[in-house]
């Protein structure tokens, strides 16, 4: 005996909402993006171990957080050597940072810096 079975339509996957979920993926991209541009301040980075420069001839700044520094050992926040760096002449500076200070405490260092007139910064990284 013979049955007729009904005919099965041929599945597809719809292109719909696979192109909505693109575009969600690009628009969530496009807002999660920052651009910046990364040239705007150069860095150098100094490995443990490089040689330094003399000591009279470079500043040394040690980050420790919350908007405090040691500049060549002394104690200060970043306003007060913003503007004892802006009377100094543009010489290396080293940025030294130590375990509580985040990378937005450097950042915020090296952009004091940048505002100071001193544009020959080192980032020191820890071994």
């Amino acid at each position: 005996m013979r049955l007729d079975l009904p005919a099965r339509k041929p599945t597809s996957i719809g292109l719909t909402p696979l192109i909505d979920v693109v575009f969600i993926l690009l628009l969530f991209f496009m807002l999660a993006t920052r651009f910046i541009d990364l040239t705007r301040q150069p860095l150098s980075v100094a490995v443990a171990g490089e040689e330094r420069l003399a000591q009279d001839n470079v500043l040394l700044i040690r980050v420790l957080g919350n908007d405090a520094i040691e500049l060549n050992g002394t104690p200060m926040n970043l306003s007060q050597a913003r503007q004892q760096l802006q009377s100094r002449r543009a010489q290396p500076v080293y940025v030294d940072s130590t375990g509580e200070a985040s990378l937005q405490d450097v950042l915020r260092a090296t952009d004091m810096l940048q505002q100071a007139g001193q544009h020959q910064v080192h980032l020191e990284l820890l071994p």
